[in-house]
Formats: C-alpha cells, structure tokens, sequence
C-alpha cells in the first residue's frame, strides 16, 4: 500500500514537472507569455468557489502562476507588460507594496506602456492619494487616447474627488463637472455597450447644481439600450421617471413608474410616487388658482361703505 502512494506521488510530480515544463519553456516569449496569462485567468474562476478541492486547486495555481512570472521575467528581464501583468496578479493576492513596484519596475522599463500608469493610479486613488492619481491618469489618457476604462477612471476620480481635482488643475465645482462628463462620454462612444460607462455620464448629471435636464434625459434613455441585468433596467426606469418630473412631464413620469416592477426598486418606486403625487397636487392648485376668474373691482361706493362699517 505504502509502495502504491509513493508511486501516486512520483507520478504527480512527474505529471506537474511536464505541466510546468510546457508553462514556461515551449514557444517563443510571446507564447510563453500568453500561457501565463492564460493560467492567470483561470484564477478568478477558482477564487469564485468555495469547495475544499476548489480551494486547494487555487493554492496550486496561484503558486504555479506566481512561479511562471518569475521564472518568465527572469528570463526576459525587460518585458514590461509581463511585468504588468505579474503586478496586477500580486495585487489581487493582497500583495499591493510588491504589485505597485512591479508596476514602477514596469513603466521605468517601457514609458509609453499606459496601462501600468493607470493601475498605479487606481490604486493611489484607493490609497488617498488622489492628485498623485489624477496625474497618473492623465498620462495614461494621453498615452492610449482610445482606451475607453483610462477615461472612466480618470472621470470617476474627479468626480468623486472634486476638491482634489480642484487643487491639480485649478476648476471650479461646474468645471470639473463639465470635464468628467466629456471624459465619461468619450468613454461610453469608445465602449457604447457597456452599461457602467453609460451610466455614469447619465449619473452625473444628477450631482450638478445645474444640469441639462434634457441632456440627463438622453443619457439615461441611451442606457436603456444596451443589454444588462433587469435590475439594472429598472433602476434606469427610476432616473428616466425622477428626470421626467424635473422637465414637467408628469405623464410620463408616470409610465416609467409603471414599468418598475421588480423588488429591488420597489423602495425607490414608492418614493418616486409620493413625489409625484405631490407634484401633480401642486401643478393642480396652480392651475386652479390661474383659473378661477378674479373677484370684480369694487366701485368706490361700496368701498367707501365697507369703510363705514367697521
């Protein structure tokens, strides 16, 4: 029985050293490279599931990915975007000192290489670091102009970060809303079926003092077609209706309403309705009050009576 186990083992090892043999060292770099990033994929399925097996196969893979890296970058020690890559593996193993210097390690290799200054600046603007983020992104915008998530970012931060993008480029509240939007839109006619892009040019109308109200209104209309979650949909229902209210037509407000069915929204659809109520009630006073015809002058006569009276 003893003797079956180690010649389990020793076939293991043998079938594992084949494996990795094959991983690093068939094919010219550019094959290897793609093997390695091939595997690295296969990670985020593996983290996905939380069956003991899953998770041993994980622990494996993560060790033989990490030794493809090395072993790869080992052998071609100037090949920033494998760099890259290692670095953004690292940096979903919670490894973020090492990731962003594999990145600093990539750019000092390859300057024009976009994508390692974008991950730095994401993860300086998770750190707190936003104007040393913000200039980060700006160079990867100026470096890979037709990069739709580089301009995604880069938006995102100003928008969320407004007194910082303040301090680095010296706008005001309207102005640093006013190129977000354009950073935004870019992003969403670079990638004009991707519902998170599409969105946050809409959504941002809604945190403006003084939004193009009809603009909003496109936006949010532009989002409805592309193919997402129902969820989604419905929450698109919800801004379609709020915006509907603010540009006065209550009547199709109502019929966005109509179409928020599913529990997720139901909180907001409750709330949409009450305002909508109340806008409807006042819009009735309104015309109400223009209507009814207004009392007739009195002569001075009867003035003069009402006088005596009192």
């Amino acid at each position: 029985m003893k003797r079956w186990r180690w010649s389990l083992w020793a076939v293991l090892l043998v079938v594992a050293g084949w494996s990795l043999a094959g991983f690093y060292g068939f094919g010219d770099p550019e094959t290897q490279f793609a093997r390695i990033l091939m595997a690295d994929g296969g990670l985020k399925v593996l983290r996905q599931r939380d069956s003991a097996w899953s998770q041993a196969q994980l622990r494996w893979q993560q060790r033989r990915v990490a030794a493809g890296y090395e072993r790869f970058l080992k052998q071609h020690p100037d090949h920033a975007r494998a760099m890259t890559a290692y670095g953004c593996f690292l940096y979903d193993e919670h490894r973020e000192p090492e990731a962003v210097q594999m990145w600093e390690r990539a750019i000092s290799t390859d300057p024009g290489l976009a994508v390692a200054y974008n991950n730095l600046g994401e993860h300086l603007s998770h750190c707190g670091q936003v104007p040393t983020a913000l200039t980060y992104f700006d160079k990867a915008r100026a470096l890979a102009p037709d990069t739709a998530v580089f301009h995604y970012n880069w938006a995102t931060v100003c928008a969320l970060f407004r007194r910082d993008a303040q301090r680095v480029y010296g706008w005001d509240d309207a102005e640093v809303f006013r190129r977000s939007l354009i950073a935004f839109r870019r992003a969403r006619e670079l990638d004009p079926q991707n519902y998170q892009y599409a969105s946050a040019y809409a959504g941002t109308f809604l945190l403006m003092r003084q939004p193009d109200w009809e603009e909003a209104h496109a936006a949010w209309r532009f989002c409805l077609g592309i193919p997402t979650e129902e969820a989604e949909r419905q929450f698109t229902y919800g801004r379609l209706s709020r915006i509907s209210m603010r540009l006065g037509r209550y009547d199709e407000a109502h019929q966005w309403l109509e179409q928020m069915t599913v529990d997720e929204v139901s909180s907001m659809r409750d709330v949409l309705r009450r305002k909508l109520t109340d806008l409807q009630a006042a819009a009735g006073d309104a015309t109400e009050s223009t209507a009814r015809p207004p009392h007739p002058p009195q002569s001075p006569p009867q003035q003069a009576q009402r006088l005596a009276v009192r």
